[in-house]
């Protein structure tokens, strides 16, 4: 089950929380998740904590009308916020759903505690509620009469970056992109549904040792770069400061346009991975607010 879902929050005491707090969202799931799960499976809790740099969720900031004074959230009581989280397990979907049919449920953001009014699922509702499921995204871009695109365009709300090595990189180059998709995907899609991705790899390695170039996994996705031009971008760049490390990420629109050369088959795919960002987020560290609001 993939899930994306609003949460509507009502502050109930006045606060501040910092401007960078993607951090206390994060341990604030964890332990909403904790306290809403049966015992038998109170273990996700911990999972989701310790697992490694893939985890299968996201969460954005707080957004909604707010004050700020000297780079922190001012929060009054009774004001309105909006905060978004996805998922990409079942169990933590089923949670999460679980939480939407309870009358009173508080979270806790830093020192300021919310009541979730509202926990919306349906688009219809909110442009970033929805739900869906791997199944239905691989039939969708498996349908033989679907137009393929070759102009993935992709708007970035939240600050994005990428792990590339020991560097940071704050452009959303290709192979960036569509690797750090690809990566959840393999991580989280039940077979056969990883089939097609493991299949599109292999076929790009082919192509990286026909130019003798090195194939570990990262590089195999680098032949997209050369395959796929970046047309148009509208991007700046935003400092978050976590307090114990600073990160730096781009917000904006970027334009993507796929080469002739590159046959269906692999259109297919790049298809696929764009509508799964959705819900998977693009780049590191989607559970800290960053990565997250993306459009595809």
């Amino acid at each position: 089950m993939l899930l994306s879902c609003v949460l509507i929050l009502e502050a109930q005491q006045e606060g501040k929380i910092p401007l960078t707090h993607g951090d206390l969202v994060h341990a604030a799931l964890l332990d909403l998740i904790k306290k809403n799960l049966p015992e038998d499976e109170a273990f996700l809790s911990w999972e989701l904590h310790e697992l490694d740099r893939y985890k299968p969720f996201t969460v954005s900031q707080l957004f909604g009308d707010h004050r700020m004074e000297n780079y922190k959230i001012i929060v009054e009581a009774e004001q309105t916020f909006q905060l978004r989280i996805t998922s990409l397990d079942k169990t933590l979907s089923e949670c999460l759903l679980a939480i939407k049919e309870k009358s009173v449920n508080l979270i806790k953001i830093g020192s300021v505690i919310f009541d979730i009014q509202e926990v919306i699922t349906d688009k219809d509702e909110h442009r970033w509620g929805n739900q869906s499921n791997y199944q239905e995204l691989t039939k969708i871009w498996s349908d033989a009469d679907i137009a393929l695109p070759r102009k993935l365009s992709f708007r970035f709300f939240s600050p994005t970056g990428f792990r590339d090595g020991t560097q940071n990189v704050i452009f959303p180059l290709p192979h960036l992109v569509f690797y750090s998709l690809a990566e959840k995907w393999l991580k989280y899609a039940p077979q056969p549904f990883t089939e097609e991705i493991l299949t599109f790899q292999n076929e790009m390695k082919t192509w990286q040792e026909k130019s003798k170039v090195a194939t570990d996994k990262t590089k195999v996705w680098e032949i997209l770069d050369k395959l796929i031009n970046v047309a148009n971008y509208d991007l700046r760049t935003r400092m978050l400061n976590f307090r114990e490390y600073k990160r730096i990420g781009f917000t904006g629109t970027v334009e993507f346009e796929i080469l002739p050369s590159v046959p269906d088959k692999w259109l297919r795919i790049l298809n696929l991975l764009a509508d799964f960002s959705f819900y998977a987020g693009i780049g590191s560290q989607t559970t800290m607010g960053m990565g997250k609001q993306c459009e595809f």
